[in-house]
Order: C-alpha cells, then sequence, then structure tokens
C-alpha cells in the first residue's frame, strides 16, 4: 500500500483511479447498508472521500496506512455522511440516523470531543486500527458496531449472546479498553 500511496503522490493518475474504481462498489454497498442512501448518495459520499484522500496524500498527510484501505475510507466517508447529516439537521431541525436507528461514530464521539474533522479523522483511524489488533469479544462487538452499523440485538444475535445487556456491558469495556491504549500511546498533541 505505501507504494499506491508514492505513485500518486508522484502523478501516476492511472494508479489513483484503479484504486478509485476498487474501492467504488465495496464503499457505495457499505454506505447504502449502513445508513441506508441511494446509489446516488453513495457516490456522492464516495467522490468527496476519494478527493479527502487525494488531497491528503498529495499534501503528506498520508504516507501510510496503519489499517486496511477500507477502514480509512470508511471513517472519512461516515465524517462526511455525519457532516451533511448535521448540516442538513441544523435546516430541518431533526437529526437522521443510520438504519438500525443507531450510530456506530457514539463510541467516537465518547472519545473524540473536538469537531475538528482532520483530527477527528486522524484520531478514528488510530482508533480503528487498535480495534483491529484488539481480541475477541471485543475485536468482533467493535467491527459489527462500528463498521457494520449492526444494532446491539443483530450483534448478540451473531456472538450468541443471550441477553443483549450483557453485550453492552462487554461493548464498554472494551471501549474503555480502547480510550486507555490510546492515552497510553498517544499524546493530545498528536493528533
Amino acid at each position: 500500500m505505501k507504494a499506491l500511496i508514492e505513485q500518486i503522490r508522484n502523478g501516476d493518475k492511472q494508479a489513483f483511479e484503479t484504486l478509485y474504481l476498487q474501492q467504488r462498489p465495496i464503499f457505495v454497498n457499505w454506505m447504502k447498508k449502513k445508513f441506508g442512501v441511494s446509489k446516488e448518495g453513495a457516490l456522492d459520499v464516495y467522490q468527496e472521500t476519494m478527493l479527502v484522500l487525494y488531497e491528503n496524500i498529495l499534501n503528506d498527510k498520508i504516507t501510510y496506512f496503519s489499517s486496511k484501505i477500507n477502514t480509512y475510507l470508511f471513517t472519512l466517508g461516515r465524517n462526511i455522511w455525519l457532516k451533511k447529516q448535521r448540516k442538513e439537521s441544523r435546516e430541518t431541525s431533526f437529526v437522521l440516523l443510520d438504519k438500525q436507528g443507531e450510530t456506530g461514530s457514539l463510541a467516537f464521539e465518547n472519545v473524540v470531543a473536538e469537531e475538528d474533522s482532520q483530527q477527528s479523522s486522524e484520531l478514528e483511524e488510530v482508533f480503528l486500527s487498535l480495534i483491529e489488533e484488539m481480541k475477541d469479544p471485543c475485536y468482533s462487538i467493535l467491527k459489527y458496531t462500528l463498521l457494520f452499523g449492526m444494532s446491539g440485538k443483530e450483534i448478540a444475535k451473531q456472538l450468541d449472546y443471550k441477553d443483549v445487556n450483557v453485550l453492552y456491558i462487554q461493548k464498554n469495556r472494551c471501549l474503555k479498553k480502547v480510550k486507555a491504549s490510546i492515552k497510553l500511546k498517544y499524546k493530545k498533541e498528536d493528533f
């Protein structure tokens, strides 16, 4: 992946186009499933996401991915989508949630107090990479919650929890572990 970033930074438009076309169906399907948006809406968010990625590569804000590129794109896309929803919310006085009635970003909002989207994106990338390092059940619970936008009931069923409240308790423990890891490994100035 580092070689791909270098190719894009050096002006290889074919490398970016290949990445763009490769990631588009994955991203669009994720957006449709997670937020219940139309294909056109998902493509709109994808376009903005790829522009941010491209600018971040050219401006040396990204030199490598500490997690999968999908994780990074999903994080950027989710931020863009939520920003659009906040804007619409102010205009229409209601908040649109994902189709399960929950939003996986709540976990991030508990960790990230600042509204600055670049800082939030960087912290969320760190957050997601820490999740990928975790063992089960934390890995599965947080992955299903944040990346797939599954509800507590769906996750409890998927992971064979008999009581959804036990799942919520475990999820909170997992989030505390991630927060503690962030505090140990990083300083506030890093973001």
